[in-house]
């Protein structure tokens, strides 16, 4: 993934949480404090989307609930938007572990290819809009929590297709080239303007990495 980093503006530090009453069982209340968070993260989808620069007051307002609500389940617009991603990788995740991917490193590319595609399609143009000025490699190399999770099965999978005798250096090469080419905003692009389908997005992307890293044919 590419980043997920932007500005949205001062935030007010000054608005006090009202919290529910205790009268409400514990069950109801993490119901709908999980209803509500869903809501802000919607919101701020919603938001990211249309390139809109903002804050949580924003976000209160779009997800249509009130400023102190959302300052009691985030800090800031940022860390929305960092939980925004959080919530895509989670997804990523959870469809990987839950296939059965083949041992074969080229079939294995395939089908993670395939997840990736399908899941970022199926969350939106909103993650098009989260980028870092920082380069991929480099939080790579600092351990960035959401890169490293990115980059889960997708970095062994990359390093399964190397020659034996392969030094760090190719493997991040390879996951430089696995960037760029599965980039949030150009999967997107190639859906709007080639209007390709997910299957055909994904074999595209396995072949163009294969052949990036002059491993055959897809």
């Amino acid at each position: 993934m590419s980043g997920a980093s932007r500005a949205y503006g001062t935030l007010e530090r000054s608005v006090k949480p009202s919290w529910p009453s205790q009268h409400r069982d514990a069950h109801s209340l993490r119901r709908d404090a999980r209803r509500t968070r869903e809501r802000l993260l919607q919101a701020a989808g919603e938001l990211l989307a249309a390139e809109a620069k903002f804050s949580l007051v924003d976000v209160a307002a779009t997800a249509g609930v009130s400023t102190a609500t959302a300052y009691r389940h985030f800090e800031s617009a940022d860390h929305v938007a960092f939980s925004f991603v959080a919530g895509f990788l989670d997804d990523v995740e959870q469809r990987t572990v839950s296939s059965e991917l083949p041992d074969d490193p080229k079939e294995r590319l395939r089908d993670l290819c395939r997840i990736w595609v399908e899941t970022l399609l199926d969350w939106g143009p909103a993650l098009a809009y989260l980028c870092s000025p920082e380069g991929f490699l480099a939080r790579r190399a600092r351990r960035e929590g959401e890169v490293t999770r990115s980059l889960r099965h997708i970095e062994p999978a990359l390093a399964g297709l190397l020659p034996p005798d392969a030094s760090a250096t190719d493997l991040t090469y390879a996951i430089a080239v696995w960037n760029a080419l599965a980039d949030p905003r150009e999967v997107l692009d190639q859906r709007a303007v080639l209007e390709w389908s997910a299957q055909q997005i994904a074999d595209r992307l396995h072949g163009a990495v294969l052949a990036a890293l002059r491993c055959g044919e897809a």
